[in-house]
Protein backbone atom coordinates (compact mmCIF):
# COMPACT_ATOMS: atom_id res chain seq x y z
CA UNK A 1 0.00 0.00 0.00
CA UNK A 2 1.38 3.42 -0.88
CA UNK A 3 2.45 5.57 2.01
CA UNK A 4 0.26 8.61 2.60
CA UNK A 5 1.82 11.68 4.18
CA UNK A 6 -0.06 14.28 6.18
CA UNK A 7 0.05 17.72 4.54
CA UNK A 8 0.55 19.40 7.92
CA UNK A 9 3.15 17.29 9.69
CA UNK A 10 4.67 15.30 6.82
CA UNK A 11 4.21 12.15 8.93
CA UNK A 12 2.58 8.95 7.82
CA UNK A 13 -0.88 9.00 9.49
CA UNK A 14 -1.06 5.19 9.35
CA UNK A 15 2.01 5.03 11.61
CA UNK A 16 -0.24 5.69 14.58
CA UNK A 17 -2.57 2.82 13.68
CA UNK A 18 -0.54 -0.11 12.30
CA UNK A 19 -3.42 -2.53 12.81
CA UNK A 20 -5.74 -0.32 10.78
CA UNK A 21 -3.25 -0.12 7.92
CA UNK A 22 -2.98 -3.92 7.85
CA UNK A 23 -6.78 -4.19 7.86
CA UNK A 24 -6.91 -1.82 4.88
CA UNK A 25 -4.33 -3.89 3.00
CA UNK A 26 -6.27 -7.07 3.76
CA UNK A 27 -9.51 -5.48 2.49
CA UNK A 28 -7.81 -4.44 -0.76
CA UNK A 29 -6.37 -7.92 -1.26
CA UNK A 30 -9.76 -9.54 -0.62
CA UNK A 31 -12.06 -7.15 -2.44
CA UNK A 32 -9.78 -5.24 -4.78
CA UNK A 33 -8.91 -1.58 -4.89
CA UNK A 34 -11.45 1.19 -5.22
CA UNK A 35 -13.20 1.49 -8.56
CA UNK A 36 -11.10 3.05 -11.31
CA UNK A 37 -11.95 6.60 -12.36
CA UNK A 38 -13.02 5.35 -15.79
CA UNK A 39 -15.26 2.29 -15.63
CA UNK A 40 -13.31 -0.12 -17.84
CA UNK A 41 -14.15 -3.23 -15.88
CA UNK A 42 -16.82 -4.42 -13.49
CA UNK A 43 -16.92 -7.12 -10.89
CA UNK A 44 -20.17 -8.82 -9.98
CA UNK A 45 -21.31 -10.80 -6.99
CA UNK A 46 -20.10 -14.30 -7.75
CA UNK A 47 -18.89 -17.37 -5.96
CA UNK A 48 -15.31 -16.42 -6.83
CA UNK A 49 -13.37 -14.04 -9.06
CA UNK A 50 -10.52 -15.35 -11.22
CA UNK A 51 -7.29 -13.35 -11.46
CA UNK A 52 -6.73 -11.50 -14.74
CA UNK A 53 -3.75 -9.96 -16.54
CA UNK A 54 -4.41 -7.51 -19.38
CA UNK A 55 -1.53 -6.98 -21.80
CA UNK A 56 -1.28 -4.36 -24.53
CA UNK A 57 1.00 -4.47 -27.56
CA UNK A 58 1.09 -2.35 -30.71
CA UNK A 59 -1.20 -4.79 -32.51
CA UNK A 60 -3.46 -6.36 -29.86
CA UNK A 61 -4.78 -6.61 -26.33
CA UNK A 62 -4.55 -9.94 -24.52
CA UNK A 63 -6.64 -10.83 -21.49
CA UNK A 64 -5.21 -13.82 -19.61
CA UNK A 65 -7.61 -15.31 -17.06
CA UNK A 66 -6.46 -17.88 -14.50
CA UNK A 67 -9.02 -20.69 -14.55
CA UNK A 68 -7.39 -23.79 -13.05
CA UNK A 69 -9.60 -26.82 -12.91
CA UNK A 70 -11.83 -25.70 -15.79
CA UNK A 71 -12.26 -26.84 -19.37
CA UNK A 72 -13.26 -24.80 -22.40
CA UNK A 73 -16.79 -26.16 -22.00
CA UNK A 74 -16.99 -24.50 -18.55
CA UNK A 75 -16.31 -21.00 -19.95
CA UNK A 76 -18.34 -18.58 -22.10
CA UNK A 77 -16.93 -15.45 -23.78
CA UNK A 78 -19.35 -12.93 -25.24
CA UNK A 79 -19.18 -9.41 -26.72
CA UNK A 80 -22.30 -7.24 -26.38
CA UNK A 81 -22.36 -3.46 -26.95
CA UNK A 82 -18.59 -3.14 -26.58
CA UNK A 83 -18.49 -5.08 -23.29
CA UNK A 84 -16.52 -8.33 -23.23
CA UNK A 85 -18.02 -10.81 -20.75
CA UNK A 86 -16.15 -13.85 -19.48
CA UNK A 87 -18.23 -16.18 -17.34
CA UNK A 88 -18.48 -19.77 -16.33
CA UNK A 89 -18.28 -22.21 -13.50
CA UNK A 90 -15.57 -24.18 -11.77
CA UNK A 91 -17.08 -27.34 -10.33
CA UNK A 92 -15.84 -28.93 -7.13
CA UNK A 93 -14.50 -32.43 -7.55
CA UNK A 94 -16.53 -35.12 -5.83
CA UNK A 95 -14.90 -36.30 -2.63
CA UNK A 96 -14.61 -39.92 -1.65
CA UNK A 97 -17.34 -41.33 0.55
CA UNK A 98 -15.02 -42.07 3.50
CA UNK A 99 -13.05 -38.83 3.43
CA UNK A 100 -13.62 -35.36 4.81
CA UNK A 101 -12.00 -32.02 4.13
CA UNK A 102 -9.52 -30.82 6.72
CA UNK A 103 -8.95 -27.52 4.91
CA UNK A 104 -10.56 -25.95 1.83
CA UNK A 105 -8.81 -23.01 0.15
CA UNK A 106 -9.85 -23.48 -3.46
CA UNK A 107 -12.82 -21.48 -4.70
CA UNK A 108 -15.57 -23.11 -6.72
CA UNK A 109 -18.77 -22.04 -8.38
CA UNK A 110 -19.93 -19.31 -10.74
CA UNK A 111 -17.60 -16.52 -11.92
CA UNK A 112 -18.10 -13.44 -14.09
CA UNK A 113 -15.74 -10.71 -15.34
CA UNK A 114 -16.71 -7.84 -17.67
CA UNK A 115 -14.41 -5.48 -19.57
CA UNK A 116 -15.34 -2.39 -21.58
CA UNK A 117 -13.27 -2.54 -24.75
CA UNK A 118 -11.08 0.48 -25.54
CA UNK A 119 -11.89 2.67 -28.53
CA UNK A 120 -9.07 1.22 -30.65
CA UNK A 121 -10.13 -2.41 -30.10
CA UNK A 122 -11.41 -4.11 -33.25
CA UNK A 123 -14.66 -5.94 -32.57
CA UNK A 124 -14.05 -8.41 -35.40
CA UNK A 125 -11.23 -10.90 -35.07
CA UNK A 126 -11.52 -11.46 -31.32
CA UNK A 127 -10.38 -14.97 -30.41
CA UNK A 128 -10.23 -17.06 -27.24
CA UNK A 129 -8.17 -20.15 -26.38
CA UNK A 130 -8.21 -22.25 -23.18
CA UNK A 131 -5.06 -24.19 -22.35
CA UNK A 132 -3.37 -25.38 -19.14
CA UNK A 133 -5.86 -23.55 -16.90
CA UNK A 134 -5.41 -20.20 -18.65
CA UNK A 135 -8.01 -18.56 -20.89
CA UNK A 136 -6.42 -16.12 -23.36
CA UNK A 137 -8.69 -13.68 -25.14
CA UNK A 138 -6.94 -11.80 -27.95
CA UNK A 139 -8.43 -8.53 -29.22
CA UNK A 140 -6.86 -6.95 -32.33
CA UNK A 141 -6.17 -3.19 -32.24
CA UNK A 142 -6.74 -0.61 -34.97
CA UNK A 143 -3.63 1.05 -36.33
CA UNK A 144 -2.92 4.43 -34.71
CA UNK A 145 -3.78 6.24 -37.97
CA UNK A 146 -7.16 4.54 -38.18
CA UNK A 147 -8.13 5.63 -34.68
CA UNK A 148 -7.30 9.27 -35.46
CA UNK A 149 -4.26 9.45 -33.16
CA UNK A 150 -1.47 11.69 -34.36
CA UNK A 151 1.04 14.26 -33.21
CA UNK A 152 -0.02 17.88 -33.54
CA UNK A 153 2.65 20.55 -33.96
CA UNK A 154 2.43 23.51 -31.62
CA UNK A 155 3.12 26.83 -33.32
Amino acid sequence: MASIRSKRSGRDPWGYFPGLQRLGEDMVSLYGAAAPEEPTESLSVCDWTPSVDVLQSDTEYTIAVELPGTTKEDVRVQLVDGVLTIEGERKQQAKEERSRYVRVECAYGYFLRKFVLPVDARRDGISAAHSDGILRVTIPREAAEASGDRSIAVT
